[in-house]
């Protein structure tokens, strides 16, 4: 899609090769979408700025969103990840990523080499994942220890005990 200000909602796809595509497209919002089944990109950002990804249900693929080619200024939230292989492959800076609940992922739930934001500040938190369970000593909910995000490049200060509600 090469668009900007537009709305992708209340769809149900799957058995796709890329699902929903932006290329060099701004201001849109991607929500309350289900997509499933084993799809290559579910949702591929390239050269794309500035767009929404909330609210989605998204299973059983290779990789759900993947960020690359100068795209920043994406916020990427309250997303239900599950059964995947790697939940987010990102290769562009300046992205937001924060109240996802990513679970039961084969491979990795995020691959990061650039600088990106991976928690929305304390108290507001970061993302949930189901393969990572620390300690809570003042019992905020939130995880003692910071999430380090495969690629060695970022982490999740504040990652989540519980399932966020979406």
């Amino acid at each position: 899609m090469f668009s900007s200000h537009k709305a992708v909602k209340n769809n149900i796809s799957t058995q796709n090769l890329k699902d929903i595509y932006l290329w060099s497209s701004f201001n849109n919002i991607i929500s309350s979408n289900i997509i499933s089944i084993h799809n290559k990109y579910c949702i591929p950002l390239s050269s794309s700025n500035k767009n929404i990804i909330y609210n989605n249900k998204i299973t059983d693929q290779e990789i759900v969103i993947n960020i690359v080619l100068s795209s920043s200024n994406n916020f990427i939230t309250a997303n239900y990840i599950q059964n995947n292989d790697h939940g987010l492959q990102i290769e562009s800076n300046n992205n937001f990523i924060y109240h996802n609940n990513m679970i039961n992922k084969t491979l990795s739930n995020a691959i990061d080499n650039w600088n990106n934001v991976l928690d929305d500040n304390y108290p507001s938190d970061g993302n949930y994942r189901n393969d990572y369970s620390g300690i809570d000593e003042n019992e905020d909910e939130i995880d003692d220890t910071a999430y380090e995000v495969e690629g060695n490049k970022n982490k999740d200060n504040y990652p989540l005990i519980n399932l966020v509600e979406i």
